[in-house]
């Protein structure tokens, strides 16, 4: 007997749970710099929005990914590819001061770039702990991959080029792409005719 699962449909999941660009900033904006932790936390949030990273990509990030002079990153993204992705003036500042900087606070055991308060590498789980006690203390119900879908989302209420927006998210099939795409269907509907989707 073969068991009947309604489909899930992932535009209504993307179309409930989109960050404004407004809580964006405050989440970004959220922790307190003054202290090391701190500090990489608002870098971890500004890099993973900036670039639109999966968590594992951000948490797979090593000292030699950081380019702070070109404002780039480079990241093994998900299936194996290396990336350089954009993070921007601000992420580039930031990230370079917390490279050469911040980091050393933590005493690394590694090249990684992201620690714990002992220097050992921090781990998914950890990140995702982080994040949603940020977004608690804005009262947002958020997870770290909303992050990424926020990003997407506003480059694509941007009109930024799908195609684009597909190669920043490293999308192999444009139908995860075009997810984006129903959120702002009048925006948007010359654009992707001219692509002919």
């Amino acid at each position: 007997m073969r068991l009947w699962l309604p489909r899930i449909d992932r535009t209504r999941r993307v179309l409930n749970k989109v960050l404004t660009v407004n809580q964006v900033r405050k989440f970004i904006l959220s922790p307190d710099i003054t202290s090391p932790r701190g500090y990489q936390h608002r870098c971890l949030f500004l890099t993973q929005y900036s670039a639109g990273l999966r968590a594992s990509e951000l948490m797979g990030m090593t000292t030699e990914a950081v380019d702070e002079n070109n404002e780039t990153i480079t990241v093994t993204r998900k299936g194996g590819d290396i990336q350089e992705l954009p993070v921007g003036e601000l992420g580039g500042e930031y990230l370079g001061t917390y490279l050469d900087e911040i980091r050393l606070a933590f005493k690394p055991t590694g090249n990684h770039l992201w620690c714990n308060r002992d220097g050992s590498e921090l781990k998914y789980t950890q990140y995702r702990r982080i994040v949603k006690k940020h977004m608690a203390s804005l009262n947002l119900d958020f997870s770290s991959h909303d992050l990424r879908r926020a990003a997407a989302t506003h480059l694509v209420k941007a009109k930024a080029p799908i195609l684009g927006v597909a190669r920043f998210l490293n999308h192999r099939n444009i139908d995860s792409t075009k997810v984006y795409l129903k959120i702002f269907p009048q925006e948007l509907r010359k654009a992707v005719d001219r692509l002919g989707f």
